[in-house]
């Protein structure tokens, strides 16, 4: 099979795999318990308003209908009106998404940053470091993300009053546009805590990844050579063993990402943050169907774009994999 039988492939399999989550959204959404015309519909309403607004909604039709247009509005991205917030669903996710990208992002960067430096480093430096490196990575990858961010927001905002306990912004704070907020202390002092708590969990990956890939890399025929050749130890850690290193963390990453979008909903909902984690939470609570669904959706593409995009990797970073 050639390169382009195999995206071919794997693109098919990835629409599949959003048509089957569209499908499983639609039918768990209905089987909650409560009524969502309760939110669309107020009983203290003209009984000709709410005719007008189930027309809107679509709430008046049969359910296979229902299904219908919602699986249109999947294809066109046009998830219709929120029952709560009365305004169209893809305007306020486009809001929400770069809220979460920015969270998600700033915390996964540091995480690889430091997983990866401190995970060579174990691997180059064998004994009580790397130990003590092992021990706390493992500590790290069983503490749940809410429960750090949780006692992270009790002590250092609650207790100690030096972060504030949750938004994005000060409510006072007034700002030109959105990179003149996201460049402001307030911003980055609102962003500390919410990193903070994800940066442990999703470091230990990358961290016992690359140790364990220094550790087999290091018994390699040609780290043997350069050290024969009187090539310098710092040399050897970072332009032989460390470089071959990162293929597993890169085609990985994508995979991560996709995976801490779908983490991030509770450290967004307990700070605050408004992003798409907590416009799903809200939603949910709401019982916000087409807001709801359409969150849900999000993540779930992001998931599956992360990794069909870890697949395409593997062959750009390493030439010998081939897509036969």
């Amino acid at each position: 099979m050639g390169a382009k039988g195999y995206i071919a492939r794997r693109a098919a399999q990835s629409v599949v795999t959003i048509f089957v989550v569209a499908v499983l959204m639609f039918v768990l959404f209905r089987l909650m318990p409560g009524d969502p015309t309760a939110v669309a519909l107020s009983p203290a309403l003209d009984e000709s308003v709410q005719q007008e607004m189930a027309r809107q909604y679509g709430l008046n039709q049969p359910l296979h209908i229902q299904f219908i247009r919602y699986m249109a509005s999947v294809v066109t991205l046009d998830f219709g009106y929120s029952f709560f917030q009365n305004e169209p669903v893809r305007d306020i996710l486009m809001r929400r998404i770069g809220n979460t990208l920015l969270l998600m992002g700033t915390g996964l960067l540091l995480a690889y940053a430091f997983g990866t430096s401190i995970g060579a480093l174990a691997a180059w430096k064998r004994g009580s470091f790397d130990t003590r490196v092992l021990v706390s990575a493992v500590l790290f990858r069983s503490t749940p993300v809410f429960w750090l961010a949780l006692v992270l927001l009790y002590v250092f905002g609650f207790h100690l009053e030096w972060f504030p306990i949750g938004h994005m912004v000060d409510a006072q704070a007034e700002y030109s546009g959105f990179l003149d907020k996201v460049f402001s202390v307030d911003f980055l002092h609102h962003l500390f805590l919410p990193v903070l708590s994800t940066v442990p969990f999703y470091m230990a990956y990358p961290l016992l990844l690359m140790r364990t890939t220094m550790l087999r890399i290091e018994g390699e025929d040609f780290i043997t050579m350069a050290h024969a050749k009187g090539v310098r130890d710092r040399d050897v850690f970072a332009k032989h063993a460390a470089r071959n290193s990162l293929l597993p963390i890169v085609t990985t990453a994508p995979i991560v990402v996709g995976l801490a979008v779908a983490g991030n909903v509770l450290v967004e909902t307990i700070y605050s943050w408004p992003g798409v984690g907590r416009t799903l939470v809200q939603a949910v609570l709401q019982s916000d169907y087409p807001l709801a669904q359409a969150a849900f959706l999000m993540i779930a593409v992001i998931v599956i774009i992360g990794n069909f995009v870890a697949d395409l990797l593997y062959t750009v970073i390493d030439p010998r994999i081939t897509y036969d």
